[in-house]
């Protein structure tokens, strides 16, 4: 995550048989296009069992951000204490969580606070 350093950072946790996270992907998937050039970097997390499940999604969707596999008892997903998907975290330029389980406008609307200085 260092070379992150000075961005802002979207986690979002999901999982292929989880229908709400499924959802949210292709929403998602706009939030990192719209964002990329401005200082945002969107990271999916992916807490699948399988792998190929995480990967079959991913194609699936035509996900282009950032996706990483955790798998369901990963070190990233218990870090984050995530109990229940899909779960959502910004995470601001100076490395702290700014907001927690936000989606569709009210994520933009962080994403461009956060921008903006405010």
């Amino acid at each position: 995550m260092s070379s992150l350093k000075g961005k802002i950072i979207v986690l979002d946790f999901w999982a292929s048989w989880c229908a709400p996270c499924r959802a949210t992907l292709p929403n998602v998937e706009q939030i990192s296009k719209d964002f990329a050039d401005r200082g945002v970097v969107v990271i999916g997390i992916d807490l699948d069992r399988n792998e190929d499940a995480f990967k079959g999604t991913v194609s699936y969707f035509g996900l282009t951000y950032r996706q990483a596999f955790d798998g369901s008892e990963g070190k990233v997903s218990s870090l984050y204490r995530i109990s229940g998907i899909p779960m959502t975290y910004v995470i601001g330029r100076d490395g702290i969580i700014r907001g927690k389980d936000l989606r569709g406008d009210a994520l933009k609307a962080e994403i461009e606070k956060l921008i903006n200085g405010k």
